[in-house]
């Protein structure tokens, strides 16, 4: 696969298995551009793999993500350790809440609007 950034292979970094957020035995891969940093997941998860975050009423129903986060942001920091970081796929924003906490420039991005609107 290459980079949808900056269009240079990219390399398998880490193999791991999702259990939070309602997501049981997500197998994945992070995939890295070694020329742009860029990580990505693959597969990319799908909302029938990773549920939407809203309960039956369609309001924003949150979980508790802050380990993970902190793992999450532990292995970005092997890479860098400030400078700009965009999450694809951000939910409400609690990662890049934390990253920004951490010294990163942030900005992301979600299509769920439900949960988007909770990260305002």
């Amino acid at each position: 696969m290459n980079c949808p950034l900056c269009s240079q292979p990219m390399k398998f970094h880490y193999k791991g298995v999702y259990n939070r957020c309602g997501v049981t035995d997500y197998n994945f891969s992070l995939i890295k551009c070694d020329e742009c940093d860029f990580l990505a997941s693959d597969p990319l998860p799908t909302n029938e793999v990773y549920p939407q975050s809203r309960d039956e009423n369609n309001a924003f129903q949150a979980t508790n993500t802050e380990v993970w986060n902190q793992k999450l942001l532990k292995r970005v920091r092997i890479h860098k350790n400030s400078g700009d970081l965009l999450e694809i796929g951000c939910n409400s924003g609690d990662f890049i809440e934390m990253a920004k906490g951490a010294g990163f420039n942030v900005q992301g991005v979600e299509i769920d609007d439900v949960a988007a609107k909770a990260g305002d």
